[in-house]
């Protein structure tokens, strides 16, 4: 039995063999204090250490900063002006949630559903499918850098529609659509969590990239509710139109920092000692079938059969992605919630996933070297308790209940990825990812609608279907991962 138990909470030693040997701390010493390990790091020389590493992450706090702000504000942009465009008074529109309006109120939200979640879903993923491939490809064959900066270019351009849209109100909510279409083209948010994962594969070693994944993700789900947070005061204070232009501010700064900051060819890249290739045979054949090559190839070790689970393992938490569409909907349809409400209840969220990773996954990852699939697995179960416990939520204090029951749910994301950069080898990152980008841009195009169907159907019975729909998703999920821990496999030394 404590075999047994050994085995499910840690790697077997043959699969620790390569990262036991690591000895690499989480955060290096600066160049001047090293060769002098007798003498204890200043605090000057840890902040060095700490600067040093920081890379991709700073782009990914501040486009979930934006995110953020759109959460909140543009799903109020659609009601505005889909309460307009459908013919209600001013008076009815400003009192739309006071719930004096119930037969209004569910119009205009099934009517933003179709619009946001499925035609938005469309414009916004079909295209970007085909865009990640070829900048996965980009990624392993030209440069790390371009992928994570075309993204967050049509982020850029997307934020600068909006604006325009809540500039000239008169509009129809369609024409929010439109300023959508950017971000299908250059890959939207999938397109910079790829590029993102494989910059931080590259530069981190295999102990460490587990929690430099979980980190990266922390920050995201810190600039969800800081967003919100800024978009409140913003709004608040000064408007739509500003909260809109800040976006575009906070963008701007983003694409300035990529360029002066990340490299073509970061850390041991393999890239850097191939000679330069041209953009042609990134576009080639060869290359763009090349994801589907890696996903499916025959490894030794039984290494195929983990990352075909990892990577359906991802693309069925987008599900909760989806979900995340419906909080805002689903809190002013049960509880009355303005924006202030949802951003305090938004922030403790984020908060309370965060303090799970800055504590546990650092101790159980790096320092136990606790298998990442164990990882995952915790992870699973906190995101299953969390949905169905806020689907089911008769009060608005139970919603905090479902904060502290999620306190483990940013571990699934980071725990597969790791998996899935440390199984394949370091030329086939971009192409991974890709597979997984790819996914990621599929699924909320199934999903989108599919929960829209779900939230619209059930509106009028049990708003909280989707979320018990999808916290049993979760159970499946818990079953993969076991499955996993029963298999063995080889990791590479990338």
């Amino acid at each position: 039995m404590e075999t047994s138990s050994k085995f499910f909470l840690t790697v077997p030693k043959q699969k620790l063999k390569s990262s036991s040997n690591e000895t690499s701390p989480l955060l290096p010493k600066c160049a001047g204090d090293v060769g002098r390990e007798s003498t204890p790091p200043s605090t000057s020389s840890r902040i060095c250490g700490f600067l040093s590493q920081v890379t991709v992450e700073p782009v990914a706090f501040l486009t979930a900063v934006c995110l953020g702000i759109e959460m909140v504000f543009l799903v109020n942009l659609w009601v505005d002006k889909t309460c307009q465009y459908l013919g209600y008074s001013e008076h009815i529109c400003q009192q739309l949630d006071s719930g004096s309006f119930p037969t209004e109120q569910d119009a205009v939200q099934r009517k933003v559903n179709e619009l946001k979640n499925v035609y938005g879903l469309w414009i916004k993923y079909i295209p970007a499918t085909f865009v990640v491939i070829v900048l996965g490809a980009w990624s392993d064959i030209r440069n790390r850098r371009l992928p994570i900066f075309l993204s967050t270019f049509g982020l850029f351009l997307k934020a600068t529609g909006i604006f325009l849209n809540s500039f000239w109100r008169s509009l129809p909510p369609g024409y929010i659509l439109l300023a959508l279409v950017p971000t299908g083209i250059f890959g939207g948010l999938m397109a910079l969590i790829q590029g993102c994962s494989a910059y931080i594969s590259v530069i981190s070693s295999k102990r460490s990239r587990t929690f430099r994944m979980a980190f990266v993700n922390m920050l995201m789900l810190l600039g969800a509710p800081a967003g919100n947070a800024v978009g409140t005061f913003i709004y608040n204070s000064y408007g739509y139109n500003f909260v809109f232009g800040a976006e575009i501010v906070i963008y701007i700064v983003s694409m300035l920092y990529i360029v002066a900051r990340l490299e073509k060819h970061p850390g041991t890249d393999s890239l850097r000692h191939q000679p330069h290739s041209s953009v042609l045979k990134v576009l080639s054949p060869s290359s763009l079938v090349k994801p589907f090559s890696v996903l499916f190839k025959k490894r030794e070790g039984g290494a195929r059969g983990h990352i075909l689970g990892h990577v359906i393992i991802i693309w069925i938490l987008l599900f909760d992605t989806g979900v995340m569409n419906f909080d805002f909907l689903y809190t002013r349809k049960m509880f009355g919630w303005d924006h202030n409400t949802f951003t305090i209840w938004s922030i403790t969220k984020s908060a309370i996933s965060c303090l799970g990773t800055i504590v546990v996954v650092p101790f159980l990852s790096y320092v136990k070297q606790v298998n990442d699939s164990v990882l995952g697995f915790m992870g699973a179960a906190s995101f299953m308790f969390r949905n169905i416990i806020a689907g089911t939520a008769p009060a608005p204090w139970v919603l905090y209940i479902a904060v502290v029951a999620g306190v483990f749910t940013n571990f699934t994301f980071s725990a597969s990825r790791g998996r899935l950069s440390k199984l394949v080898a370091a030329e086939e990152l971009g192409a991974i990812f890709a597979v997984v980008a790819m996914g990621e841009s599929i699924m909320p195009v199934i999903n989108g609608p599919s929960l829209s169907f779900i939230y619209n159907a059930t509106l009028e019975v049990f708003p909280g279907t989707i979320y018990a729909i999808t916290g049993s998703l979760f159970a499946v999920i818990c079953c993969i991962y076991t499955w996993l821990l029963t298999r063995p496999e080889q990791l590479l030394a990338n």
